[in-house]
């Protein structure tokens, strides 16, 4: 495909790296600044993972692994999924981040 438009080009790169890292912003004023999240691709599991599924965290090194609910999601923003998790071990419900980064810190049960 043949794009004359600088614009027009930079609109198209935006969808492609938007599909491969889930985030990017384009800002304008005098020319274009593009900006792209460094976080990497959304794993896999976080995508297909849905409200009523089970998962386990990893809160810490006291609490070690603990089996969860989702009970939310939100996302992708900033190249992450924000999960509302609720615990078995008290019924607390929190949020937490399921990104590339944290990719190590919860697997599906």
């Amino acid at each position: 495909m043949e794009m004359r438009s600088g614009v027009e080009r930079l609109m198209v790169l935006k969808e492609e790296i938007t599909k491969r890292l889930g985030e990017i912003s384009v800002k304008t004023g005098k020319g274009w600044d593009l900006s792209v999240s460094s976080s990497g691709p959304l794993p896999p599991q976080s995508i297909s993972l849905s409200i009523g599924m089970s998962v386990e965290y990893y809160w810490n090194e006291e609490w070690e692994w603990q089996k969860a609910k989702v009970v939310g999601k939100t996302g992708p923003v900033a190249g992450e999924y924000l999960f509302d998790l609720e615990f078995e071990s008290d019924g607390e419900v929190h949020r937490c981040a399921f990104g590339f980064k944290d990719r190590a810190r919860w697997r599906p049960v």
